[in-house]
């Protein structure tokens, strides 16, 4: 009788078990994660609980359109991180996250731990954006999430449009690149695999950057100081003329803080690519623009009047006429009284 009750109290156990199992394993979510990586390195994340509140409040206060945003809101919540994980040689990833935290759905975000270089230039540094992630209207147990690198060294770019009410891009405008140097000399870049600047006679011999179907000249990646840098522009597209601004467009390049690099030109700040492109906001809006003007026809030469206008001549013919009658009368009057 008591190795009956002995097998059956195993055989609840194990059912319980089972059972205790397949919750669990009902509660995990499958993440498939994949990282656009920009280097040959294996990468490093970071995985932080959130509650429905912090991560309204992050999503609302814009924390999730930058690293270090993310990690100055976690650290001001004191939000310690859950785990850490390394994506594969293929750059991805398995994960297994508790759908539901603290007995509400659960909410996350991942974070790259450590910037990681461009595959083309160790300067060039990439962070994947923040990835906020919410269960609360999940269905599926499973989800795929992927990384967008946003490069931490922004270029230099801006869009060519004509003046006026009615502006539009403008293609094949002509431009050059250059700095200022103790001696007050316009040094202009003339390379830009070893960044070499030279004082040149001819500008001819400087690197050229030409504005395309969109408008949009971009420098592409060099390491600028902090200083400030111009374009000029040496060719207008046909039919407009080269204004005296686009002969020299200030790129003011300074440190953001001690991670980033900011830069202004035409006092308006430029944005870092994301996943190796402009965002989309900024090809929309096109700023910031440089215009020019369209070439303006040599003045009309103004027609000589050989003729009056017909108000004229009617007024001037009928003076005439009166005056023919006067004198006509005059002398018929004279004629009279000589009689």
């Amino acid at each position: 009788m008591k190795r009956l009750i002995l097998w059956f109290s195993l055989f609840l156990f194990s059912l319980i078990s089972i059972s205790t199992l397949e919750v669990r394993a009902e509660e995990q979510v499958v993440i498939h994660f994949k990282h656009n990586n920009q280097s040959a390195n294996n990468t490093s994340f970071l995985i932080y609980g959130l509650s429905k509140k912090e991560y309204n409040e992050a999503l609302s206060q814009k924390v999730e359109t930058s690293t270090k945003k993310t990690r100055d809101y976690l650290e001001k919540n004191q939000i310690e991180k859950m785990q850490e994980f390394l994506v594969d040689d293929s750059n991805q990833a398995i994960l297994y996250l508790p759908k539901n935290r603290l007995g509400e759905p659960a909410f996350y975000v991942i974070l790259q731990n450590q910037p990681e270089a461009s595959k083309e230039s160790e300067d060039e540094l990439y962070e994947a954006l923040p990835n906020y992630i919410s269960f609360e209207t999940l269905e599926e147990m499973t989800m795929s999430v992927e990384t967008k690198p946003v490069s931490l060294t922004p270029t230099a770019y801006f869009f060519k449009y004509s003046s006026g009410a009615y502006q539009k891009p403008l293609e094949n405008a002509v431009f050059i690149f250059y700095r200022m140097n103790a001696k007050n000399e316009k040094e202009y870049l003339t390379q830009v695999e070893s960044t070499s600047w030279q004082v040149l006679t001819n500008k001819q011999e400087a690197m050229q950057f030409k504005s395309d179907s969109n408008g949009l000249v971009m420098l592409p990646h060099i390491i600028l100081p902090v200083g400030t840098y111009y374009f000029e522009e040496i060719e207008a597209p046909l039919g407009f003329s080269i204004t005296a601004e686009s002969k020299k467009i200030p790129l003011v390049v300074s440190n953001k803080d001690q991670e980033n690099v900011q830069m202004m030109l035409n006092h308006e700040i430029l944005e870092s690519k994301i996943a190796g492109e402009l965002p989309k906001k900024v090809i929309n809006q096109a700023t910031p623009k440089v215009l020019n003007e369209p070439v303006t026809t040599s003045k009309e030469i103004p027609k000589i009047r050989l003729l009056p206008k017909t108000g004229e001549s009617v007024f001037a013919f009928s003076s005439l006429g009166l005056i023919m009658m006067f004198v006509a009368l005059k002398y018929m009057k004279r004629g009279k009284e000589n009689e």
